[in-house]
């Protein structure tokens, strides 16, 4: 941060105290599960920079990945917003994996915003996600690791790509799609070669009946729409049911 960006200076301070409530959260967790990632992870849980913005996304949280909702298992999201994959990877390294605390799952989701409004390259993003996975391995080896697809997203016609970073051309639906379907199938072929490291695709939840364009009713620009969200809440709980750690019995009707 440029020392003289008092603005710049003050988003730094802000993302750091964040980060340690972060870290404080992981170190009293004593739970099944833990998901990491950036934007999308955050507004999972209706939060926004730590603030609780949305309490219906808050609702669903509770009521698939907590005890409080009924179930077997309790899961924390440490998701930040802004949050590319080298935020993601600095967090793991400096303090989210702490050494005390041992969930039998460690779910990861990131990706999106590098690709969409970064412009990064899907070999620099397929690499990077690893670097993450390798990351909590070597903090957690006998953990299971859970690499969730990278997620679509909608083509707004009004859709403006706001980057200060780089001058890049947003891809087209197309170009996007091949882009991540050739992340995606890397990312489920690594996890097939790497010991208690499994793949999540999750973008077929995100898709239509004939299963080519993504459902309008379950995506929201960058973001899961509710009922997005909960289908995927849904398919999540019942992947970490079938990887057997914890037992769920019973039926909720939904919120």
């Amino acid at each position: 941060t440029d020392p003289d960006d008092e603005d710049g200076q003050e988003q730094h301070d802000e993302w750091l105290s964040h980060h340690v409530s972060l870290t404080d959260l992981a170190e009293d967790f004593t739970g099944e599960m833990i998901m990491v990632g950036g934007s999308i992870v955050e507004r999972m849980q209706g939060q926004r920079y730590g603030n609780q913005e949305d309490h219906e996304f808050g609702d669903l949280y509770e009521w698939y990945l907590t005890r409080i909702g009924g179930n077997d298992f309790d899961a924390i999201m440490l998701g930040m917003w802004d949050d590319r994959i080298s935020n993601v990877l600095w967090r793991m390294q400096n303090g989210e994996i702490p050494q005390n605390t041992n969930p039998s799952v460690w779910w990861l989701q990131t990706g999106e915003f590098d690709y969409n409004l970064d412009g990064c390259s899907k070999e620099v993003i397929l690499m990077g996600i690893i670097g993450i996975v390798e990351e909590i391995r070597s903090k957690k080896p006998y953990a299971k690791i859970v690499v969730n697809s990278m997620l679509p997203h909608l083509h707004l016609d009004d859709e403006k790509v706001d980057n200060e970073k780089a001058d890049v051309d947003e891809p087209t639906e197309a170009e996007e799609w091949k882009d991540m379907t050739w992340i995606n199938k890397r990312l489920e072929c690594y996890t097939v070669t790497h010991h208690e490291t499994t793949f999540f695709n999750a973008t077929q939840v995100f898709m239509a009946r004939d299963q080519v364009n993504v459902d309008k009713d379950l995506v929201d620009g960058l973001f899961p729409s509710y009922f997005g969200a909960r289908k995927w809440y849904e398919a999540i709980v019942d992947f970490v049911e079938k990887l057997g750690i914890v037992d769920f019995t019973g039926e909720k009707q939904l919120p």
